[in-house]
């Protein structure tokens, strides 16, 4: 409904937190590690997040008198938490959770896992992960309001673009595309939907410094996004799946 943000602080007192724009008023739901791109369920009374769960050690694997080192790895789970009672599940998912989105209707997440999109439905007592797409280049999905297609940036050789998906992860367009003329590739990240459904705001180096930009639904007429507010804004991206925009009502 717009009235609340959710947000996460990695510093003590770590976890998931609400902010009230009606009281001005923020406090934490529940304390979690490494808890990443909260969403809310399209009910309000929920908030699906990624968070560290735990870190598996590094080891030697020999093969054939050849030995090499696997580095440590995290563990980032998937949860949820309910708002009022501050209650959390913990849900099945992939070692790897980057940026769950919940479906309009409140069936499933989507989230970027180990190997391409995943899902889960939360609601199910039997809740399970189940694979949405295989490519691993497919990164940060964002639900269309309408619940029919999602948006997702796809790393392709030297660059990232933005393509649309419908429901079931069948690529429908392709947004964003390079100059052929150009120098170099730039990268297209982080879209979001517009509360309507016809716009998306994207984050993009194509001018060098990472600016804000929208462009329609059909990945036509791309353009600065209030230039006058958001070119004050030095942003900085990691590729690491950042959530850079939620577009609220």
């Amino acid at each position: 409904d717009g009235q609340r943000v959710a947000f996460t602080r990695w510093n003590e007192p770590r976890g998931v937190w609400i902010y009230d724009l009606r009281t001005n008023k923020h406090y934490l739901v529940v304390h979690a590690n490494g808890a990443r791109a909260p969403a809310w369920s399209p009910d309000g009374s929920e908030v699906a997040f990624a968070w560290w769960r735990k870190t598996i050690p590094g080891r030697q694997v020999c093969i054939g008198g050849f030995c090499f080192d696997i580095p440590p790895d995290d563990y980032n789970g998937l949860a949820t938490v309910r708002v009022d009672d501050k209650i959390l599940r913990d849900l099945p998912a992939s070692q790897t959770v980057q940026s769950p989105t919940w479906e309009p209707n409140g069936m499933r997440i989507v989230y970027r896992g180990k190997q391409g999109l995943k899902s889960t439905e939360p609601g199910r007592a039997d809740a399970r992960e189940d694979g949405l797409t295989g490519s691993l280049f497919q990164e940060s999905p964002a639900w269309s309001p309408d619940g029919q297609h999602l948006l997702v940036q796809v790393r392709l050789h030297d660059h990232r673009d933005i393509f649309v998906l419908d429901r079931d992860g069948h690529t429908v367009a392709r947004l964003t595309a390079n100059d052929p003329l150009a120098d170099r590739a730039p990268n297209n990240v982080a879209p979001a939907w517009s509360p309507d459904g016809r716009q998306v705001i994207f984050l993009s180096d194509r001018a060098g410094s990472w600016q804000v930009y929208v462009m329609e639904a059909d990945g036509s007429n791309p353009r600065l996004f209030l230039p006058a507010v958001f070119g004050q804004i030095n942003f900085r991206y990691d590729f690491a799946a950042e959530r850079m925009f939620d577009w609220g009502r």
